[in-house]
C-alpha cells in the first residue's frame, strides 16, 4: 500500500479504505500516506479496529472516528 500511495495523486479520492497489515507501524504510515490523497470531505476509514496495533495507530493519529457493524472504523470530520 506505500508503493501505491506515492502513484496517487493528492486531494483525489472520495474514499479510502484502510484493511492491509494490521501491525502498529503499517497502519500508522498508511494513515499518513493515505491522508493527504483525500479530497476536501474525503472519507478515510479502515478494518479492524479490535486488533490491538489497528487499535493504537487510529486512536494516536485520528482525533475523533466511530465504529460501526463488524469493527470498521471510519473518521469523524466534524
Amino acid at each position: 500500500s506505500e508503493l501505491a500511495a506515492d502513484q496517487i495523486a493528492d486531494n483525489s479520492l472520495d474514499l479510502v479504505f484502510i484493511d492491509a497489515n494490521h501491525s502498529y507501524d503499517y497502519v500508522k504510515k498508511d494513515i499518513i500516506k493515505y491522508t493527504p490523497k483525500l479530497k476536501e470531505n474525503g472519507l478515510l476509514t479502515g478494518h479492524d479496529i479490535d486488533y490491538p496495533g489497528v487499535n493504537q495507530a487510529v486512536n494516536e493519529m485520528i482525533k475523533h472516528y466511530d465504529v460501526g457493524p463488524n469493527y470498521v472504523w471510519i473518521k469523524n470530520n466534524l
